[in-house]
C-alpha cells in the first residue's frame, strides 16, 4: 500500500504542468449557475470538459447526467421549460463488493465574477502569482479554488493511483460532479431519485471546503443553513417628482433603509427575536477545539484575512469569537438592493424598492421557522404603512455529523501523510446543500469534506486563488485517503470475521 501511494505521489509531481492546464481550462468556460439564461451554454460545455477529462483519467461509464423538463418539475420555484444544469457522474468498480464504494463529489458552477475593476487580473485567464505573505505561489481566476481544484484533485489523484497499480484502485471509486452547487443545488433529491442506485455509496467524500489556515488540513463536520428571502415595499402607485410631493411623502428606499436597519442592534448582532432559537449546544470536545483554535486564529487574524478596514469593528456579541460566530451562529446580510443606481438617478421619489436578506442559520435550526420569524419581525417594524410583500423565500437545511468513526479516523491519516501535520476538526459557515440530503438518501453514510479553499483564497469575491502548496498536498491526501479507507474497511472485516 505504502508503496503504490508513495508512487503515485511522484506521478502526480511528474504531471504538474498538465494539472495546472486542467485547471486553467476549466476557469476559462465561466459556468456561472446564477444566470442560467446568459450561461447554460458555458455550464454545458463545462460538463463535456469535465467528462472528457474523467475519461482520460480513466474512468468508466463517464455520463453527463441531465434532467427532462418532467423529471425537473418538483424542485422548488423550478418552472417550465427553464434550463437544468447537468451532473457528471464516472465510476470505476473494480475492486469488488468487500471493498468500500466511495462517492467523491465536487461542482463545475462558479459564482459571478463581480466587480472586474477590482481584478487584478483577467478571471477567466489564470496566473500565478508568488506571495510569501499569503503562503507562497497562488493561481488566480473565477472558480480555481471554489471548487474546479476539488475537481481536479479528485481526477488526478485517481488517475495518478489507476496508472502506478496498473488499475487495481483500492476501491470501488464513483465521482459526481454537480452544475448548481452556487445556486443551492435546487435540482438535486431529481437527481437522487432518478440515478438512486447509479450513486449509492458507503462513504462520502466531498472536496470543497476550506482549511483552518494555510497549509493546516481540515476536515469539517458542520455546515450553516441558508434563509434566503426577497423583500419589497411600496409607498405608491407611479414615480412622481421629489420637488413636488418630497416632505409629506416618503421614497420605497429611505423606508426599506430604515426597515433592513432593524435586523441588528447598535453592536451588530441580530436583533430579530428568535432568531437564535433551536442553537444546539456545543459539546465539552466542541469546546476545547474551539477555544485551542481560538488560540491560533484570532480577531486581528480574522479581520486581515476579511479584508475588513481596520476601523470597523467585528460585529455581534463580544463573548464569541469570530470562528463560534461563523460556524456555529447564524447570520443576516443584506446581499442586494433593486433601486435606482446612482448614475442614473434623477429628482423622483420611487415608489417601490426591494432587497435580497441572505441568512445563514446553524446546525439544529429549522430554516423554515428562522423564515417565519424573519418575516413576522419585518412585518411589525416596517414604518409608514409601506405596503410589504415578500415575493422569494427559499430554504437548505444545515447540516452536522459525529465526527467519529473509520472513516474519519481514515480522513485523518490520509490528510497528515499529505500535509505533513496533524488534521483539525471546524466548523463552516458556508453552505453546500448536497451533503444533508446526499447522506440521508443512503442512511446516514460518513460524509467527509475536505478541501483546498483557505482564509486567502477569496472565493466568491474578486480574485480569488489558490494556494498551490496546498493544492498538491490535497492532492496526495486524496491519494492516500484512497488506501486508509481500504485499510479500515479491511480491518473492520478481520475484527468481525474473528469475533464470529
Amino acid at each position: 500500500m505504502a508503496l503504490i501511494a508513495h508512487a503515485a505521489v511522484e506521478y502526480i509531481d511528474e504531471h504538474k504542468e498538465h494539472i495546472l492546464e486542467d485547471l486553467s481550462l476549466l476557469v476559462s468556460t465561466y459556468p456561472c449557475s446564477s444566470d442560467l439564461e446568459k450561461h447554460s451554454l458555458n455550464i454545458s460545455q463545462t460538463a463535456e470538459n469535465v467528462a472528457t477529462l474523467a475519461r482520460r483519467a480513466g474512468l468508466e461509464n463517464v455520463q453527463v447526467l441531465t434532467l427532462t423538463d418532467e423529471e425537473a418539475s418538483g424542485a422548488p420555484q423550478h418552472v417550465s421549460g427553464q434550463y437544468v444544469p447537468p451532473c457528471v457522474f464516472g465510476q470505476y468498480i473494480h475492486a469488488g463488493p468487500d471493498q468500500p464504494t466511495v462517492l467523491f463529489y465536487a461542482h463545475l458552477d462558479v459564482m459571478p465574477v463581480g466587480d472586474l475593476t477590482r481584478w487584478l487580473s483577467d478571471p477567466l485567464r489564470t496566473v500565478i502569482r508568488n506571495e510569501p505573505e499569503k503562503g507562497g505561489e497562488r493561481m488566480y481566476g473565477r472558480g480555481v479554488a471554489d471548487d474546479k481544484a476539488g475537481l481536479v484533485a479528485i481526477l488526478r489523484a485517481f488517475e495518478a493511483v489507476k496508472q502506478v497499480s496498473a488499475g487495481h484502485v483500492p476501491i470501488n471509486f464513483k465521482i459526481l460532479f454537480e452544475g448548481e452547487e452556487e445556486i443551492g443545488s435546487v435540482h438535486l433529491p431529481q437527481y437522487l431519485a432518478k440515478h438512486r442506485d447509479l450513486l449509492r455509496a458507503d462513504v462520502l467524500v466531498l472536496a470543497d471546503t476550506a482549511n483552518l489556515s494555510v497549509g493546516v488540513p481540515s476536515i469539517t463536520y458542520s455546515l450553516r443553513g441558508i434563509v434566503d428571502l426577497d423583500v419589497e415595499l411600496k409607498v405608491g402607485a407611479q414615480t412622481v417628482h421629489s420637488g413636488m410631493y418630497g416632505g409629506p411623502m416618503l421614497d420605497a428606499v429611505a423606508v426599506l433603509c430604515h426597515l433592513l436597519g432593524t435586523l441588528h442592534d447598535e453592536k451588530g448582532a441580530i436583533a430579530v427575536p428568535g432568531f437564535l432559537d433551536g442553537l444546539r449546544e456545543l459539546s465539552e470536545k466542541e469546546v476545547k477545539n474551539l477555544r485551542q483554535i481560538d488560540t491560533t486564529r484570532t480577531e486581528a487574524d480574522f479581520k486581515k484575512e476579511s479584508g475588513m478596514l481596520p476601523c470597523v469593528n467585528i460585529a455581534g456579541h463580544d463573548h464569541l469569537s469570530p470562528c463560534e460566530k461563523t460556524w456555529f451562529m447564524p447570520a443576516i446580510n443584506v446581499i442586494g438592493i433593486d433601486a435606482c443606481p446612482v448614475a442614473q438617478s434623477s429628482n423622483r421619489i420611487l415608489p417601490v424598492a426591494k432587497a435580497r436578506i441572505s441568512c445563514r442559520i446553524a446546525a439544529d435550526q429549522e430554516p423554515e421557522k428562522i423564515a417565519e420569524k424573519l418575516q413576522d419581525h419585518l412585518r411589525r417594524r416596517v414604518r409608514h404603512g409601506a405596503e410589504i410583500s415578500f415575493p422569494m423565500v427559499d430554504v437548505i437545511k444545515p447540516w452536522a455529523c459525529q465526527p467519529t468513526g473509520a472513516a474519519f479516523e481514515a480522513a485523518e491519516r490520509a490528510l497528515e501523510r499529505g500535509y505533513g501535520q496533524k488534521a483539525v476538526y471546524v466548523g463552516c459557515g458556508g453552505t453546500i446543500g448536497f451533503v444533508e440530503p446526499f447522506a440521508c438518501a443512503y442512511g446516514g453514510i460518513p460524509a467527509l469534506l475536505v478541501g483546498v479553499e483557505d482564509p486567502y483564497s477569496n472565493a466568491h469575491g474578486e480574485n480569488e486563488s489558490l494556494l498551490l502548496p496546498d493544492f498538491w498536498k490535497a492532492t496526495y491526501s486524496l491519494v492516500h485517503l484512497m488506501f486508509e479507507l481500504e485499510a479500515h474497511h479491511m480491518a473492520r472485516k478481520r475484527a468481525t470475521t474473528t469475533s464470529r
